[in-house]
């Protein structure tokens, strides 16, 4: 009788060892705390977001700065885009993503093909107006954001960024300052925006 209670505590202890390792070895693979679930992984996992956002303007939440390995996203509707070779040319801060709300934006929908002029001896500006429906969109956008910041993305790209001081209407704007090899790219970009449903 004592063999066989010592033979089951035995076999009771060797279940809970072999359980204990079995969760450390999973806290270790998942990063090491919180049950298994790694913070990080989650935060990368944003990133394919951006790899599939419309292009548009966005509400801007932040910054990130070469520093920021690992910014914090407070919402699941929050991502962060990589900043165009423009945008970090123009920037005095030298950011290079950004973290944007996709929650509500306004599509890049386009009424005509873009118009390009140039602005100085080596740069060009590119204007671009909105169809009327998104026009409204923006001035509704806009109205609600006054003075917070928006992103116009591109091809998954920040290009520019824009603070909000009264609301925009009309549906037209530019995005100036840019070389003559990213002007092309951008209104080969922009071409594929032009509304082809006769709406207007």
């Amino acid at each position: 009788m004592m063999s066989q209670i010592i033979h089951n505590h035995f076999q009771s202890n060797m279940r809970n060892i072999i359980l204990f390792l079995a969760i450390a070895l999973l806290m270790i693979a998942f990063g090491g705390s919180n049950y298994g679930i790694n913070p990080v992984a989650l935060r990368n996992s944003d990133f394919i977001l951006a790899n599939n956002l419309s292009d548009g303007m966005y509400l801007v939440v932040d910054e990130v700065s070469d520093e920021t390995h690992e910014p914090v996203l407070a919402s699941s509707s929050h991502t962060i885009v990589n900043c165009s070779e423009l945008l970090i040319e123009n920037n005095d801060n030298k950011f290079r993503r950004v973290i944007i709300d996709t929650s509500d934006y306004v599509p890049l929908i386009l009424k005509v093909k873009p118009k390009t002029e140039q602005q100085t001896e080596t740069k060009k500006k590119i204007e671009i107006e909105l169809t009327r429906s998104v026009s409204d969109k923006l001035e509704k956008f806009t109205t609600v954001n006054l003075n917070k910041r928006i992103a116009l993305i591109i091809g998954n790209e920040v290009i520019s960024m824009h603070g909000i001081k009264m609301p925009i209407t009309g549906g037209q704007f530019q995005i100036s300052y840019c070389g003559p090899d990213m002007c092309e790219i951008l209104v080969s970009k922009l071409i594929n925006n032009v509304d082809s449903t006769g709406t207007k």
